[in-house]
């Protein structure tokens, strides 16, 4: 027979155990699907997303990034850097774009955006769940008064379908 301080230890370890088990398994878990969010006085979302083969062993993925600011100041982006991944295991890609994309107070602005992807091999054309593009953006500007202004956003977009094309 167990004691009732006994059974209260066993019932705390079994608490324990779950919620360790539990951390443990949402780390090991993907971040999941992000395609809109909040980054300082901007409100973004991504729309238009189009996946297609171009060429044999040539795909593109494009998409058009909203902001829309919330605090009622006029934004000028002069720089977009980005760090891609197209798949889980891919080598990142690095690339900056120099511009104006100005953000009118409480207005939108929209930023088309992509990425090619060159692959001549038969597995690249099974895109399967393990096409998972990610891409980490910074953007680069001023506000309406000259003080810098600088937003980082984290895009985690939906396991790319199986795309093939007959040539």
């Amino acid at each position: 027979m167990v004691d009732q301080h006994t059974g209260r230890l066993i019932q705390m370890r079994a608490v324990g155990l779950a919620l360790v088990w539990s951390l443990l398994l949402a780390g090991c878990t993907p971040a999941g699907v992000r395609t809109s969010g909040v980054s300082g006085p901007v409100d973004w979302r991504t729309t238009d997303f189009e996946w297609h083969a171009e060429a044999f062993g040539e795909q593109v993925y494009s998409f058009t990034l909203l902001l829309r600011d919330t605090q009622g100041r006029d934004l000028t982006f002069t720089q977009v850097a980005a760090v891609l991944y197209n798949a889980t295991d891919s080598q990142p890609a690095h690339w900056q774009r120099s511009g104006q994309w100005r953000l009118p107070a409480h207005g939108e602005v929209a930023i088309p955006l992509g990425s090619r992807r060159r692959c001549p091999y038969a597995q690249c054309w099974d895109s399967g769940p393990g096409l998972t593009p990610v891409w980490h953006l910074t953007l680069s500007g001023t506000e309406q008064g000259g003080q810098p202004v600088r937003l980082v956003l984290d895009l985690r977009f939906p396991d790319i379908p199986n795309v093939v094309r007959t040539y």
